[in-house]
């Protein structure tokens, strides 16, 4: 009710805030990852859609921080490839360090503004762990998690296929 109310008055930053205050905050970063498999399977099949081009490549990927959106998009990846899921989760984990220049910035200007707390920051191994988890346990694979988003098995096959190389000599109109 709080956020239609803000919504409806125009204050779409305190809405903002709020959902994060209480609805992403309580879930965690783990959790929050888990929603976005859950409740964004469209957006990551469209994703998946473009690595499904051969005539896209080469394809430079990222979203503000490089840890969110495309820590998952990078775990699909890796995933479609069989890689290891210690190895991946390791990659994650990667996003820590390589984000500890601009930690103060994201705590400050983009998770405190809209209402999060520090700790969605960070990108521990355990979050990526956890997601992998869940998806295993919901979808019984990455493969299977994309085909319950609408891919078909050839699409994710022509993904593993490019990210392996093989979209060189491939005919740009």
């Amino acid at each position: 009710i709080k956020v239609i109310w803000r919504f409806a008055i125009f204050n779409k930053a305190e809405a903002i805030r709020t959902i994060g205050r209480e609805v992403l905050t309580p879930r965690g970063l783990a959790g929050s990852y888990e929603d976005y498999v859950d409740y964004c399977k469209e957006e990551f099949a469209a994703v998946m859609r473009i690595f499904a081009d051969p005539c896209a490549y080469p394809i430079l990927f990222h979203c503000q921080h490089g840890k969110d959106r495309t820590g998952i998009v990078a775990m699909l990846l890796l995933g479609i490839l069989g890689v290891d899921e210690e190895v991946i989760a390791a990659d994650y984990a990667q996003s820590q360090d390589n984000l500890a220049p601009v930690r103060k910035r994201m705590e400050l200007l983009d998770m405190g503004a809209v209402g999060l707390p520090p700790s969605f920051c960070d990108s521990p191994t355990f979050v990526m762990r956890n997601l992998l988890r869940h998806i295993n346990y919901n979808y019984g694979s990455v493969r299977g998690y994309l085909r319950s988003a609408g891919l078909k098995e050839q699409e994710i096959n022509t993904i593993a296929w490019c990210l392996r190389g093989n979209f060189y000599g491939v005919v740009h109109e």
